[in-house]
């Protein structure tokens, strides 16, 4: 089975909602709107990835999130 399957950071609160003003202020423009739970911040889109190699994909974020400190938005 494959996935479509993406690297994100979620947004805090504060910056979720803040977003949502913008998208209701701006709902008039022809555009199809991220739902408000699906906000994000794409950092690498990977595609259609297979159950096999997201183990794989899963294994090597954990490795490399272990040498890299929490930041703050």
């Amino acid at each position: 089975m494959l996935r479509r399957i993406f690297l994100a950071i979620t947004l805090p609160y504060k910056i979720e909602k803040e977003l949502l003003v913008y998208q209701e202020k701006l709902k008039e423009l022809p555009c199809s709107w991220t739902k408000p739970n699906n906000l994000h911040i794409t950092l690498a889109f990977l595609g259609n990835t297979s159950t096999k190699k997201l183990e794989t994909v899963q294994e090597t974020v954990r490795k490399v999130a272990m040498n890299h400190a929490p930041f703050t938005l």
